[in-house]
């Protein structure tokens, strides 16, 4: 479906190597709920051989992400391109066509990931993160897979937000495995832990992190979930902690 401009998706992901690839595996079965946006002659190649959804539009034009559905229709974007510059070139673009697009950028650099967020990203992950073995373990959590399905992948008003760990905080001092999701329409996805880096860990890679203040939660999932989620942790109220 190369150059067919006219398929809604609500998740766009930029770049079809490794990284994009990776990124596919971890969405799980509802790879037909993403786009596919590169020019490069390889990546085009494998992504056909796939049967996925591609359009090979020039993402340095705004008209171009509009015609996809940034700030439209699309909620999250990644930007997996190859070079560290053309990320966060995308990441100013589409930060500017609409306000509350959850974007993910893959970093190889902290440098890189730091100019990321300046220009707007969401969220910098780590490309090691995602590479190799260790995408597999995101793969086969069933509750990523069903979290994304209610949120990213349907309906619902999606959004990925970062929640800070107050000094008074019912969750200081809690083990990341404790904190208590199972009442709310959220995956938590991960933590950034500023006194070690700007870069998000991913919740299947942080073992038995233990949360400080300063230390931010990053969840996705609709508004009014997140805003009930940060109110009870303002209250102290919510579901007990594990």
């Amino acid at each position: 479906m190369t150059g067919e401009h006219a398929i809604r998706k609500s998740i766009v992901i930029f770049g079809g190597g490794r990284q994009g690839l990776s990124i596919l595996k971890w969405l799980g079965t509802r790879a037909k709920d993403v786009l596919f946006v590169t020019q490069k002659a390889r990546e085009i190649e494998e992504i056909e051989s796939l049967h996925l959804d591609l359009v090979t539009l020039d993402f340095h034009h705004d008209e171009s992400l509009r015609e996809i559905g940034v700030g439209q229709w699309v909620k999250m974007i990644f930007c997996a391109l190859q070079e560290d510059s053309e990320n966060v070139f995308l990441t100013l673009s589409a930060r500017a066509l609409d306000p509350r697009l959850a974007i993910l950028c893959i970093a190889e650099t902290q440098e890189a990931g730091q100019k990321m967020l300046a220009a707007g990203a969401t969220t910098v992950i780590d490309s090691h993160e995602i590479a190799g073995k260790r995408i597999n373990e995101l793969i086969h959590r069933p509750t990523v897979v069903e979290a994304l399905e209610q949120t990213v992948l349907g309906e619902s008003d999606l959004m990925l937000a970062e929640i800070r760990i107050e000094r008074d905080s019912r969750l200081n001092g809690v083990h990341l495995s404790e904190v208590p999701m199972t009442d709310y329409n959220l995956i938590l996805f991960g933590v950034v832990d500023l006194e070690q880096s700007d870069r998000l860990i991913f919740r299947p890679l942080a073992g038995e992190r233990r949360l400080d203040p300063g230390d931010y939660l990053v969840v996705i999932g609709p508004e009014a979930e997140i805003e009930r989620f940060k109110k009870d942790l303002s209250l102290g109220a919510g579901p007990p902690v594990a």
